[in-house]
């Protein structure tokens, strides 16, 4: 299962998520990038990509102004694989074993 976070530089929000459930969840691949590709240009860190959005079958945004730049830049291709990571409480969407797709309880499937 491959997550992606993001938010708009890579630097803080989204790369400690990215290593924080990378280090929970070894079995779970994870990567992190950013919105702003002048920030991650200029502080070193992963810029999203159109091939980064395939790779992952589930997109961790951090607010809402992330998802509305993947809806511009890519269309809503990828909308189904997101989710804001912004909820009080996402942390149960990456147990295994818990539906991912329904948002469940914990967890805000964006729509």
């Amino acid at each position: 299962m491959h997550h992606l976070f993001i938010c708009s530089a890579n630097k803080q929000r989204s790369k400690t998520a990215g290593d924080y459930f990378a280090a929970r969840y070894p079995d779970l691949d994870i990567l992190s990038a950013g919105t702003n590709l002048r920030l991650c240009r200029q502080e070193g860190t992963t810029p999203l990509s159109k091939d980064l959005l395939q790779w992952a079958d589930h997109i961790w945004v951090m607010e809402p102004r992330h998802r509305d730049h993947i809806k511009k830049s890519w269309g809503s291709t990828y909308y189904t694989k997101k989710h804001r990571a912004s909820h009080p409480r996402p942390l149960p969407l990456l147990r295994p074993g818990v539906d991912q797709t329904t948002g469940g309880e914990g967890g805000v499937l964006e729509s």
